[in-house]
């Protein structure tokens, strides 16, 4: 009895999906691996963050600061310094989109 090639096609794109889904751990971003509380004061040298958190496939919950040089600042999620950044981004982000 020959499968209908409705099925077949519909049955080889579900496994397909299947073992896409099971060999990507982490499709969103690079995760960090280890945070450092690191001074820094100028937000003028970032241009965005991001929080990793495990539901992302990440292995470490973080505040990842990203530098107009694309460079990652890997901050543990409970920094002062992260989080007076990320509402220093915020702000800055505020008036810019009030601007235009």
């Amino acid at each position: 009895m020959a499968l209908h090639p409705l099925l077949f096609c519909c049955l080889l794109a579900t496994s397909l999906c299947i073992f896409q889904a099971q060999g990507s751990k982490n499709n969103y971003l690079d995760c960090c691996e280890a945070t450092k509380d690191v001074p820094l004061r100028n937000v003028k040298l970032l241009k965005s963050y991001v929080i990793q958190n495990p539901q992302m496939g990440c292995s470490i919950p973080a505040i990842v600061l990203i530098t107009k040089m694309n460079r990652w600042l890997c901050y543990p999620p409970d920094s002062r310094t992260a989080l007076g950044l990320m509402k220093a981004l915020d702000t800055r982000n505020a008036r810019k989109s009030r601007r235009h």
